[in-house]
């Protein structure tokens, strides 16, 4: 795990939000273990007797700052330990600045992918907008992963056997196999567990690959590509995932193994999402233009809906209790809620984008804020709490290209913002509130405070203010866009 990548390339695939606090990275631990190697001489030679070379030389400051004050004063006590000068490199305020994660700030994951390499990273959104401060968007450190990114998700309650950890992200790619992450693990070049994938045998995988077979897959694996995943609300220990090789698959994250394989799809798997109220009840649906609600626990087919056309996102209304209702969109351009209870027709079916509807969010915390983003590069706001179709609030460029991934914030006190990632290779943060009167007056009811916030927001600063990303060469990025057009 490295610092943030500054100038990169590429395209960014999918984003999340993490719950504040949901990252807390144990660098007093990693600071102690290593300068206790250094003492005992079992790091590179070094802190041996008769060493002269300072030990903070051989020290990531980096991850002594992420931890803060305490993670500095442990360092520190090491140094004196090792009987030098209990010195630290002077940083500038500025770089400590980037580094601590405070308590208000927020993080987000994102994938990235790019000629070189492929990488899970961490970013973090600092808003002192009550302070007067502004916003800042910066990645704090990234892991680079093996094979190019599908899909992503969080949790921070599943317990992985081989992990202690309470934030684990879960990354699919066009491997067979999902990797688990330790985010609070600094150092870490490997995940903490492998759901599925190739069996390397040392002394077969050589003459395997050599004679132009593949290894043999792990028992209970996928078989293609992983395209969906969702960890279950209720009982943590399970994620669902779906792949290129038609199988909806759910999966024991403390034993990693496969507890259940579901083949009602014709075609790749794009979409999982688990029922947020009803044990067991799991929403996919596919390139086969047809959805499903089943019972993971069993083996039947469910319940299934003729789409028509490929599905490109799908999920529960998370925000109706106990719902029997569900949103899809689609390649050509659609968005569609279907009610389990009449399986004929859609409730509603909406042409939502002239492009396929790439990007998908519901908002966690703002009842039936929902986000569709597209290939044709706009993002649109809906409310989607009402009886019969869903109202438009705004519509909006973000700057991102193609638009992947969207992903609403989990905070109460700042609910409106909405992070996008596309093919520009940038994430972007908006303030959906800030950039959309229809937004403040959909919900002001709700959040009378936040909303007021905004609206005085808006006579200070422009509504482009509400927007704040991560941004590349503009040059390159000007000439890759005129070429695109």
């Amino acid at each position: 795990m490295g610092g943030g990548r500054g100038g990169v390339s590429g395209m960014l695939s999918s984003v999340v939000w993490v719950p504040r606090q949901g990252f807390k990275p144990d660098v007093d631990a990693l600071v102690e273990t290593r300068m206790e190697s250094l003492v005992d001489g079992s790091e590179d030679g070094v802190g041996g007797e008769g060493d002269d070379r300072d030990m903070q030389e051989e020290v990531d400051v980096a991850d002594v700052l992420a931890g803060g004050d305490a993670a500095v004063e442990a360092m520190q006590k090491a140094l004196k330990r090792a009987g030098q000068a209990p010195m630290v490199r002077e940083i500038e305020e500025e770089e400590k600045h980037d580094m601590v994660i405070r308590d208000r700030d927020l993080t987000l994951l994102a994938t990235r992918s790019d000629e070189d390499a492929s990488a899970l990273e961490l970013y973090i959104f600092e808003d002192h907008d009550e302070d007067g401060g502004g916003t800042n968007l910066f990645i704090h450190h990234d892991v680079f992963l093996p094979a190019f990114p599908l899909c992503l998700a969080w949790s921070g309650a599943a317990r992985v056997s081989s992990c202690k950890s309470d934030s684990i992200a879960a990354v699919g790619t066009f491997l067979p196999n999902i990797d688990l992450w330790n985010l609070n693990d600094l150092e870490t070049i490997e995940p903490v567990a492998t759901l599925g994938g190739y069996v390397i045998d040392p002394r077969k995988a050589n003459s395997t690959l050599a004679s132009g077979g593949m290894p043999p897959l792990v028992e209970g694996s996928h078989s293609a590509a992983v395209m969906a995943l969702s960890w279950n609300p209720l009982d943590a220990e399970y994620l669902a995932s779906g792949s290129a090789d038609h199988l909806v698959k759910c999966w024991d994250v403390e034993s990693c193994h496969c507890v259940q394989t579901l083949g009602h799809h014709k075609g790749k798997v794009q979409a999982v999402d688990w029922h947020s109220h009803r044990r067991g009840l799991l929403l996919t649906a596919g390139f086969d233009s047809k959805a499903f609600a089943v019972d993971a626990r069993s083996s039947g087919d469910g319940i299934s809906f003729e789409l028509q056309s490929e599905v490109e996102s799908a999920s529960w209304k998370h925000f109706v209790p106990d719902t029997d209702q569900f949103l899809v969109t689609t390649e050509d351009g659609h968005f569609s809620c279907f009610d389990c209870r009449n399986n004929a027709a859609p409730l509603w079916r909406v042409r939502a984008h002239s492009d396929a509807v790439s990007g998908f969010a519901i908002s966690p915390v703002v009842p039936g804020l929902v986000a569709t983003g597209s290939t044709d590069r706009e993002v649109k706001l809906w409310n989607a709490n009402t009886d019969g179709e869903p109202t438009m609030l705004g519509e909006k460029t973000v700057g991102v290209g193609s638009v992947f991934g969207l992903s609403f914030v989990t905070e109460k006190d700042n609910p409106f913002l909405l992070a996008a990632v596309g093919s520009g290779g940038k994430l972007s943060v908006v303030d959906t509130a800030l950039v959309f009167a229809s937004v403040r007056n959909q919900f002001s009811s709700l959040f009378p405070e936040v909303t007021a916030r905004a609206a005085r927001n808006v006579l200070l600063e422009t509504p482009e203010n509400g927007l704040q990303e991560v941004e590349e060469d503009s040059e390159e990025d000007e000439s890759e866009e005129s070429d695109e057009d």
